[in-house]
């Protein structure tokens, strides 16, 4: 899957969001009709009348999207993001008597060993706070017992037609979507825009970015960190592509090497992103931003609109409403860090009352999809059975590092550590699905 116009079929090309098609006299003209960019910062005298201004978007946002023939239900994790618009949600379902389900995905192996650092993967725990604490939400906890991360990577290449970036997370939103679909819900609410939006972190002080990166590798970290902290933001993109050009960045994916040289993908990638990514840190706070949003590009909403399509039914995101992207994006970066240096504080003070401080004053993240390892482990023999396919593929080997592939998938078999589980993720499923799509398009061809 690709941002942007161009899919994985070079004669087929998606409508990107914010663009309007027309056809006159046999000539297409495709227009962007709306730009984030252009939205300005606005400075308010009372620091609270952003919180206050924040929610009574946020909250119209959610409210809208309840306009539905079909009851609503909601993806509820352990945070802030899914955590707020099911509390809105609630509140507003409340008002009219009625209750609201809920859906979260819950591990069926021991994630002890597969999360390290300040991560959780149990979100249970934080998801029952939200729903008990606002009183009418029926929590459902969805384990995925009886589908294996393979089946739904190909039923995600059936409904997707290209392999996905989401690849390790293929199970538990499918489940997820049929057991709303079983229950009757229409219309499901999502927060997969939240990162960059409603609850955006605050950029970091070059004290805190030196002090938090020289501890994973002290020359590194100092050079990128620290040197960037005092160099001009003109000069910035130049030093950190200095920094980073190195065939080694490809080494945690499942890229072939020789495919990464013959198409010039550093190239490619410096052009498209201009050296911004969701972890350059020592770009300013809106960039960073835009680097996650992807504003005017981003396929998510017509990823999820193929989720919804293939089970029946309209899956909404009001992290995405174009209210509440212009007011959060309005608003100055420093609002975003709290008194004592807490990030998110906008959505962490904006949701005092509605929130457990359980979930709302939460500094650790939730991780998704924590036992997949011990999932493929669990279905040890399809797994296998799948790389074979890829393996035994040309195209597949042209494209894949298959190799490496199949090393992580060896090192997992021996051990799962935090180490494997996240090459789990970013190198074998992203692999296999992809090697999967290869492998039907050889045999189509």
């Amino acid at each position: 899957a690709h941002h942007g116009a161009q899919t994985i079929e070079l004669d087929l090309h998606r409508l990107p969001p914010a663009h309007t098609l027309s056809l006159k006299n046999s000539t297409v003209a495709v227009d962007q009709y709306w730009r984030l960019e252009d939205v300005p910062e606005v400075r308010l005298k009372n620091p609270d009348d952003y919180a206050e201004g924040f929610l009574e978007v946020y909250d119209r946002a959610v409210r809208d999207r309840l306009r539905s023939q079909h009851p609503a239900g909601v993806t509820l994790s352990g945070g802030l993001d899914s955590g707020s618009i099911a509390a809105l949600m609630a509140r507003a379902l409340g008002e009219q008597g009625q209750r609201l389900p809920a859906y979260t995905s819950v591990p069926l192996f021991d994630v002890s060993k597969t999360i390290g650092g300040d991560r959780f993967g149990d979100e249970l725990p934080f998801a029952k706070a939200t729903a008990d604490f606002a009183g009418n939400i029926d929590l459902y906890e969805i384990n995925a017992q009886g589908l294996t991360p393979v089946q739904s990577m190909r039923q995600g290449l059936r409904m997707h037609g290209e392999p996905g970036h989401a690849a390790g997370n293929m199970y538990w939103i499918q489940d997820i979507m049929a057991a709303a679909k079983k229950d009757g819900v229409g219309t499901l609410l999502t927060g997969q825009g939240g990162n960059a939006t409603i609850s955006w972190t605050g950029r970091k002080s070059p004290r805190d970015m030196v002090r938090r990166y020289i501890k994973a590798n002290m020359w590194r970290s100092l050079l990128h960190y620290g040197v960037c902290a005092i160099t001009p933001a003109s000069l910035q993109p130049l030093l950190s592509s200095l920094a980073h050009r190195s065939d080694n960045r490809w080494q945690g994916s499942a890229i072939h090497p020789d495919f990464v040289k013959r198409f010039k993908l550093q190239d490619q990638f410096d052009q498209q992103a201009g050296q911004v990514t969701n972890s350059a840190v020592w770009m300013p706070a809106r960039t960073q931003r835009y680097a996650i949003i992807k504003p005017g590009s981003s396929f998510l909403g017509s990823l999820w609109a193929e989720n919804g399509a293939a089970y029946g039914m309209e899956v909404r995101d009001a992290t995405f409403d174009k209210r509440v992207m212009e007011f959060t994006l309005s608003v100055p970066d420093r609002e975003f860090r709290g008194p004592q240096g807490e990030d998110r504080w906008l959505i962490r003070r904006a949701m005092q009352g509605l929130l457990p401080d359980q979930v709302r004053l939460n500094r650790r993240r939730g991780r998704q999809a924590g036992d997949l390892s011990q999932r493929l482990l669990d279905s040890s023999a399809e797994v296998e059975a799948a790389l074979a396919e890829v393996e035994a593929c040309p195209l597949a080997q042209a494209y894949l590092a298959v190799n490496r592939m199949r090393k992580v998938w060896n090192s997992v078999q021996k051990e799962v550590n935090v180490q494997n589980a996240n090459r789990t993720v970013t190198i074998l499923t992203r692999g296999l699905m992809a090697g999967l799509y290869l492998v039907d398009l050889e045999k189509a061809s």
